[in-house]
């Protein structure tokens, strides 16, 4: 198994995923736990169970998707990275808001696109994204991959790094060879805008980087993407999942 991701070491990687896969057994239990002394009326905390509930939910969203990060860099088949990927999606619909959430969003709308989740996972998503009445560029752009009557809002909510991205699409209908350098391109913008550098931690922290928007906007694009393979941040493997597969 190749790690992908040599920031990290493979034994790295796994310790993380162990301590990760401990910490959210304890909270799953935690959830089980609140949610009988909801149904006996039983309130033990300043803070309603249902309010620690999806508190809890939202923490073991994060947990499992440092799992989902950290499995993809040291090198796991796409099998493992779709497992990980529909408990997330378990997980999301309980906790998420467009406050705090608008990366793990971006992410996961990505991340489905590449894994080809059927069309009603998707749906659970964008019914999250509409209820939140969130208006972006990018969360649009993504979300028309599957919904091809979706308008494309002009707001980014976040302009650094993603407003390029609209260069990129524009650019992609014209000269996708150029698109695909302004691809890479993003990636080194993306990788500048990340303000936690987790590899340089004394801690055994880093699960690896990868901007998996970058991957489904490939896709979405039809970009020949074969000069970013091996680049730095590119989800190549999972882009190309069939590859990887057989």
């Amino acid at each position: 198994m190749k790690v992908r991701d040599q920031l990290n070491t493979y034994e790295g990687y796994l310790e993380i995923i162990e301590k990760n896969d401990g910490f959210i057994s304890k909270r799953i239990d935690k959830i089980k736990k609140l949610q009988e002394d909801e149904q006996r009326g039983v309130q033990n905390y300043p803070k309603s169970n249902e309010e620690i509930i999806c508190s809890t939910y939202d923490t073991l969203f994060r947990y499992q998707f440092s799992n989902l990060v950290a499995k993809y860099s040291l090198g796991a088949n796409v099998t493992a990275i779709n497992k990980q990927y529909h408990t997330l999606l378990e997980f999301i619909g309980h906790a998420w808001n467009k406050e705090s959430g608008y990366i793990q969003m971006v992410n996961m709308l990505s991340i489905g696109i590449l894994l080809d989740i059927d069309r009603k996972q998707f749906e659970k998503l964008q019914a999250l994204i509409d209820e939140a009445r969130l208006e972006d560029y990018l969360i649009d752009l993504l979300i028309k991959s599957y919904n091809k009557r979706r308008m494309l809002s002009t707001n980014f909510l976040w302009r650094n790094p993603y407003a390029s991205i609209e260069g990129i699409v524009e650019m992609s209908k014209s000269d996708k060879e150029e698109a695909l350098r302004k691809l890479k391109d993003y990636l080194k913008k993306w990788y500048k805008a990340i303000e936690i550098k987790t590899h340089e931690s004394k801690w055994n922290i880093h699960t690896g980087y990868w901007c998996w928007e970058a991957g489904a906007l490939a896709k979405i694009l039809e970009l020949d993407d074969s000069q970013l393979k091996g680049e730095h941040y590119y989800p190549y493997d999972l882009v190309h999942r069939e590859e990887a597969m057989s």
